[in-house]
């Protein structure tokens, strides 16, 4: 940042100027497990919203909601192509294929 501030008064008022903390956001993801559940639970017993929690973590549940569909769409697309009953998938899909986005 060398010559991109203008501070012509910092010799004079060096405190003003050294005064301003800058601290980083804390890691949002110490505990990932339990900071999912912290967030659900919020939500589940009304503390919170689920485009609240979203946009917290900078996102938008919105667009979460559609790529979510456009994948879902496409793996049963997939699995309807191949002679694959989705029911039977294990991994990434397969909570979202076989119950309706729930795990089981």
């Amino acid at each position: 940042l060398t010559g991109k501030l203008n501070a012509s008064d910092y010799s004079q008022d060096k405190a003003f100027y050294q005064a301003l903390d800058v601290c980083p956001d804390a890691w949002k993801y110490l505990h990932p497990v339990q900071d999912v559940q912290a967030r659900q639970q919020a939500i589940s017993s009304n503390l919170s919203n689920i485009d609240s929690e979203a946009s917290e973590l900078g996102y938008d549940v919105d667009d979460n909601m559609r790529r979510n569909a456009k994948a879902t769409k496409k793996f049963m697309e997939i699995c309807k192509k191949e002679g694959v009953d989705p029911q039977l998938v294990t991994g990434l899909f397969s909570a979202s294929a076989s119950s309706g986005g729930k795990s089981e």
